[in-house]
């Protein structure tokens, strides 16, 4: 078996044109129809085709979370599928523990592909068109936090945008902040809320108020990665100059 960069491959190239099987992974592009490929796509399919489908599942709380290994089509991961396979998840959970459970869960949607197709019983199945969801590209932008939201909904933002990703950001005194780690907190009943405003400082940790709920920043760095010190209370996250 040989194991090619995404920059390095080319149909063409080497013993790439007489592979029986192509497997493609982390794959981001449109490819032929070519029988060989077998493409694995982060999401049990039809759901989340698109960009970064294990963020968004992971946004959206899901229980289950997959593999689906597919044939190449001429749209978005609408070709027929091999085989899936789903492994169960508890919250709260980083992103990079997701991608770790997913490993195992590549291992095995792989093994079935490659036991399937040397039984030459390697069969695919069309996907329901009516139960297709879509998942968006992500840029800079999404990795602002947005306060108003609930605090368990920022908890899942912050842990879901981490490492491998760029991580989720807020703005705090002329400065961009990445959050690295954040704890949900017992709300309390505010008479005007005002999301983003730091309520309490518990060991130095800011208590901040939230759409609903009250989430602790238990660490914080400035972009260069040094730690983020605070020590003001009266001060307020995610209002820009």
């Amino acid at each position: 078996m040989k194991f090619y960069e995404r920059k390095d491959f080319t149909a063409e190239a080497g013993e790439v044109s007489e592979a029986c099987l192509i497997f493609v992974v982390g794959w981001q592009y449109l490819l032929n129809t070519d029988e060989r490929y077998v493409v694995f796509h982060d999401s049990l399919l039809p759901k989340y085709r698109g960009f970064a489908p294990l963020v968004t599942a992971l946004l959206k709380g899901d229980s289950t979370i997959g593999v689906s290994a597919i044939k190449p089509s001429k749209e978005a991961d609408r070709g027929p599928v091999y085989c899936q396979v789903a492994v169960e998840i508890k919250y709260p959970i980083k992103v990079r523990e997701a991608l770790e459970h997913l490993s195992t869960v590549y291992e095995k949607a792989g093994r079935q592909v490659l036991e399937a197709y040397s039984q030459q019983s390697l069969q695919a199945w069309e996907q329901d068109e009516k139960l297709a969801t879509y998942s968006l590209w992500r840029d800079e932008i999404d990795y602002h936090i947005d306060w108003s939201s609930s605090a368990s909904y920022i908890r899942r933002f912050v842990d879901s945008l981490g490492w491998p990703y760029g991580g989720a950001k807020t703005y705090m005194a002329r400065n961009w902040l990445r959050v690295n780690d954040v704890t949900e907190i017992v709300d309390l009943e505010f008479e005007v809320r005002q999301p983003g405003k730091v309520w309490a400082l518990e060991k130095g940790r800011p208590i901040v108020v939230c759409g609903s709920g009250l989430l602790r920043i238990d660490s914080a760095c400035h972009l260069d990665g040094t730690p983020v010190v605070f020590n003001k209370l009266r001060c307020r996250l995610g209002c820009y100059p």
